[in-house]
């Protein structure tokens, strides 16, 4: 009877370990989290270069802006969709004017998918004239991002500018 115990306990502890070392092999939500936040503040700095290149200001990293871009970087992520309109059929300056961003002057939103680095991402959204032109607007001058792991189109990046009045 105790060897039968003995073993049961060692096949238990074996088990154990097992599920223990499978757990610290799956990265945590909030590890997973904080390699998001920190692409994101790559990219706010990678942005900032590409506009000191072109002789404007450097963009100030805003909350809110951060905020409203997560916002949108869940929604796309939940439904499964790379679009400027939300789940509720909103466009970005209808989501923006029922903001705590409010009141702005200008306020403008890149997305971009597919880029695991952002680098990547910047480059992509540095070769559209419509992206490029928000990155580049002198009028501008703060700026949040979300990135978000998408299903389907891998990284999903939302870069929200924007000028309060």
């Amino acid at each position: 009877m105790p060897e039968s115990r003995a073993v049961k306990r060692l096949f238990t502890c074996a088990i154990l370990a097992a599920v223990v070392t499978a757990r610290a092999s799956v990265p945590a939500p909030d590890s997973e989290r904080g390699v998001l936040e920190e692409a994101a503040r790559t990219m706010f700095e990678q942005t900032n270069v590409q506009r000191v290149d072109a002789g404007l200001q450097p963009l100030k990293w805003n909350g809110l802006l951060v905020e409203t871009s997560s916002h949108m970087a869940v929604d796309l992520k939940d439904r499964n969709d790379l679009s400027h309109t939300d789940s509720k059929g909103r466009t970005f300056k209808q989501r923006m004017r029922t903001s705590r961003y409010m009141p702005y002057v200008k306020v403008g939103e890149n997305l971009a998918s597919g880029f695991v680095k952002p680098e990547d991402a910047l480059k992509a959204l540095m070769k559209s004239s419509g992206h490029r032109k928000n990155i580049l607007n002198p009028e501008f001058v703060e700026l949040g991002i979300s990135v978000e792991e998408h299903f389907v189109y891998g990284r999903v990046w939302v870069q929200h500018f924007g000028r309060k009045s």
